[in-house]
């Protein structure tokens, strides 16, 4: 890390083994500083500031929010969003994990 060769160090969750059953992505308007405090929240994962797209997308942020069930993702979300002083959102909630084992290959690509 002294050298700049090391970043940081992370890990990886199992989200089925740690009980996260439900994920959702909540997406708002907001100006860049918005956006880049609910990237500084502990409860967000993959903060993204986009542009809008003018008549099929008008959110330019968005975060992902893991839990394990429904209940607990709608309190932190709406705490969460006072926080941030959004009113207007939208939350789409996950329907199946189409890539559960990606970590894992990019771990064995990696080799």
């Amino acid at each position: 890390m002294r050298t700049g060769v090391i970043r940081d160090f992370y890990a990886t969750l199992d989200s089925d083994k740690i009980g996260f059953r439900e994920n959702a992505m909540v997406v708002f308007k907001a100006t860049p500083e918005i956006c880049e405090r609910a990237a500084l929240m502990e409860e967000t994962t993959h903060v993204v500031l986009r542009e809008i797209t003018l008549g099929s997308w008008p959110y330019n942020c968005y975060f992902m929010i893991h839990g394990v069930n429904r209940d607990v993702l709608e309190g932190a979300i709406i705490n969460i969003m006072k926080r941030l002083g959004i009113n207007e959102y939208e939350t789409l909630y996950s329907i199946r994990n189409l890539l559960p084992e990606m970590p894992r290959r990019l771990e064995l690509t990696n080799m």
